[in-house]
């Protein structure tokens, strides 16, 4: 409640009415209920995690990489928070490419929060050596004695953009799956908690539709090419296995395109462990190598795969024979491949044949269930044992 009085040139100031400002009284142009809704995604839309960070900026980085080193001493918890214990969201293309500013800061909580790695180590522009404050008029500044709230001795100067990706790459580390070009659209309520966020669609046209299949230059392409000579399509780039199509090239008949095989190798076993990560786990390092069995998911491989990949899928693929009758494509044979997700580091990328009819099945389902959701041909894929056959229809 406040009174205010008005003064006029020329007139008698004249005490005006009460006037009650409350911010309620201003609400923003928005309904907040649009970013809320309940869990309505299928299984295989959804990826499951422990903990959930959205915004890869200083904050969210810093409860990750605290998560990380308490989860790092607690393995039991750590298993319990599932495949992914620890995920991150950030629209950005990485973590810290929408932070613009430079920063003067308090080092103590970087010291608290990384406290075996020096504050020199850091991506920072060193301590602050002098600073100045003036009063600006309209052709000169008067230096003018530093106030206290702007003394800055003992801080350091920092690009907010680097520090955080930094601090995404330690997170990363500590076995955080950092997920960058993702945007939160709506969180995600039920039973009166929160489940998790709805992400932004990628993908859409201009107009903001989905497309019906799969991407329309890349379908395009493999078609121009298998129309110009080619008698087979790979893409590649996608760490899990893409639809396969039976594309009918006009004048040469039936050929294959994979629009993606998975991966086939990882090099876990020649990537180096950074200093700061060694020292954390010294003491489970020698026990490792002192008893080889303790190289489980949940000791050594966990900071390895899992700080890059989801889910075991990233970890299964096929080998694809494509056969030929006269020129003409007679059968695609599929070998399911597995790289042993989880396993030791001595193991761990190794490509394997599939020996369990039912992984393989799995397996090869994930091909059929790709090549529908792309809106491409179904396809004629019949089972035997650990692999299965792809018979071109006529």
């Amino acid at each position: 409640m406040e009174t205010v009085t008005a003064t006029v040139r020329g007139l008698t100031p004249v005490a005006c009415p009460p006037v009650k400002r409350r911010p309620s009284d201003y609400p923003p142009p928005v309904n907040v209920r649009e970013f809320v809704a309940e869990p309505q995604a299928a299984d295989d839309e959804r990826i499951d995690v422990g903990v959930l960070f959205v915004g890869g900026g200083p904050a969210g980085l810093a409860g990750a990489i605290r998560l990380g080193q308490l989860l790092a001493d607690d393995p039991a918890t750590a298993e319990q928070l599932g495949e992914v214990p620890i995920a991150l969201v950030d629209k950005g293309r990485v973590a810290g490419a929408h932070l613009l500013s430079g920063a003067v800061v308090n080092p103590s909580a970087l010291r608290d929060l990384l406290p075996d790695t020096p504050i020199e180590q850091l991506p920072s522009y060193g301590p602050v050596k002098r600073e100045s404050v003036y009063f600006m008029r309209e052709r000169h500044g008067i230096r003018i004695p530093t106030p206290p709230p702007f003394h800055n001795k003992g801080n350091w100067i920092f690009s907010l953009s680097r520090l955080t990706r930094w601090m995404g790459e330690r997170a990363e580390e500590l076995g955080a799956f950092v997920q960058p070009e993702t945007t939160a659209l709506r969180l995600l309520v039920a039973d009166g908690a929160v489940r998790g966020v709805q992400t932004a669609p990628m993908g859409l046209d201009r107009a903001g539709n989905a497309p019906s299949g799969a991407a329309n230059f890349l379908k395009q392409l493999a078609h121009e090419a298998i129309d110009s000579g080619a008698d087979m399509f790979v893409a590649t780039g996608n760490h899990n296995l893409g639809p396969i199509e039976i594309y009918d090239s006009p004048g040469r008949g039936k050929r294959a395109i994979f629009y993606g095989l998975g991966n086939f190798f990882w090099s876990d076993v020649q990537e180096q462990l950074p200093a700061d990560l060694f020292a954390r786990n010294r003491k489970l390092l020698e026990e490792t190598w002192q008893d080889p069995d303790k190289a489980t998911a949940y000791d050594l491989t966990a900071p390895l795969n899992k700080s890059y990949f989801a889910h075991a899928f990233t970890f299964q693929s096929v080998i694809a024979e494509v056969r030929f009758k006269g020129n003409q494509l007679s059968e695609v044979a599929l070998h399911p491949v597995e790289l042993g997700y989880g396993d030791r580091l001595t193991t761990s990328g190794i490509p394997r044949l599939v020996a369990d009819e039912g992984t393989a099945r799995e397996i090869l389902g994930q091909i059929v269930t790709q090549t529908a959701r792309f809106g491409l041909p179904e396809l004629d894929l019949r089972y035997s044992g650990t692999g299965g056959t792809i018979i071109p229809r006529r």
